[in-house]
């Protein structure tokens, strides 16, 4: 995973005005519960987007329409497990109460106990390692070069208070930058109706915050939680956006994406970003690479010229459990039927 660029460029002096983040984005607005394809020409009317039935899946017996989440939902009940509690886990008890005890990046001195205790703590795991932080709004506009997007990296003496909610308010109309359009053997995509720049952050990857990998991967991606020490790193969960999600669950998969899933920070909360890794056009589909452990049993059709996986070599066995994955014959497209 490639850094986001730190500065060591400070301000001399404190600044005669308040920090300018910009306008948020995006009004405050109530999105529908479900997601809908772009309408055909000619019809007046959207189509609610509903998941394929697995029959192999005893859990799936109808089919899943995914609903629109603000925020990462989680399930208390899924966490009581004592082995899931991560390193430094900063909460005033175990299991946690909410998603944001889980992917705090911080921690509390007086968690580890006794200055004794700390030091020992730190000897073994080493010093609290932290990304940059987004600043105050997805797609915000500031008055900094975009290589500065929380004053904190600007000045070293400024306050970083910012939170998720706030931020994710910057794309929550999200329907003006990008449209869902129904894909021939794919499902559906993620279409861009914005120009956009290498680095740009598109959004974030909501989903159900679970501890294991779950059964069905289509819709998985990993994440750490809990701070992150340079010795020791972080523990991981999954994110689960099969059920529930935003709008980035329906970037595709191609071996000559335009943009990746990168874990990255909004004030203490870290954050599965969806980074732009070269210019985006309008039109253009917003696609990632879903990587070499989601091509083991699946073979990849994407059709580029740098196609890593399709030539896979596939057992029989798994090509038919590939097959039967999502209700859908997801092996002849090698991507997720959305």
């Amino acid at each position: 995973m490639a850094p986001v660029r730190r500065s060591t460029r400070l301000a001399t002096k404190p600044r005669s005005h308040p920090y300018n983040y910009g306008p948020c984005p995006s009004r405050p607005i109530s999105n529908g519960i479900h997601f809908y394809t772009t309408p055909v020409k000619k019809k007046r009317y959207r189509k609610p987007i509903v998941n394929a039935i697995d029959p192999e899946d005893d859990e799936s017996a109808w089919a899943v329409m995914p609903k629109i989440i603000p925020s990462l939902k989680f399930s208390p009940y899924k966490w009581k497990d004592p082995a899931h509690k991560p390193t430094g886990f900063s909460g005033p008890s175990w299991p946690p109460t909410s998603a944001e005890q889980l992917i705090n990046v911080d921690i509390k001195l007086e968690d580890l106990g006794t200055h004794r205790e700390r030091e020992a703590f730190f000897a073994k795991h080493g010093d609290l390692v932290k990304d940059d932080c987004l600043g105050k709004y997805c797609w915000q506009n500031t008055e900094w070069s975009s290589e500065f997007l929380c004053a904190k990296d600007f000045d070293g003496r400024a306050v970083c208070d910012h939170t998720f909610s706030e931020w994710n308010q910057g794309c929550a109309r999200w329907e003006t930058r990008f449209e869902i359009r129904a894909v021939a053997d794919m499902g559906h995509g993620l279409y861009s109706k914005w120009n956009w720049k290498k680095g740009d952050v598109l959004g974030a990857y909501l989903g159900e915050l679970i501890p294991t990998m779950p059964q069905n991967t289509d819709y998985v991606h990993q994440v750490k939680v809990g701070p992150a020490f340079s010795k020791s790193g972080a523990q991981v969960a999954y994110v689960d956006a099969r059920e529930c999600g935003n709008f980035a669950r329906f970037a595709n998969h191609s071996c000559d994406n335009n943009a990746i899933f990168e874990e990255m920070r909004v004030g203490n909360e870290r954050v599965l970003a969806l980074r732009a890794v070269k210019a985006i056009a309008v039109g253009e589909q917003v696609s990632v690479d879903y990587g070499d452990d989601y091509f083991k049993e699946r073979r990849c059709l994407c059709g580029t010229p740098k196609c890593k996986y399709a030539k896979t070599d596939i057992p029989a066995p798994a090509v038919a459990l590939a097959k039967k994955k999502n209700g859908r014959d997801t092996l002849k497209v090698g991507l997720v039927a959305l």
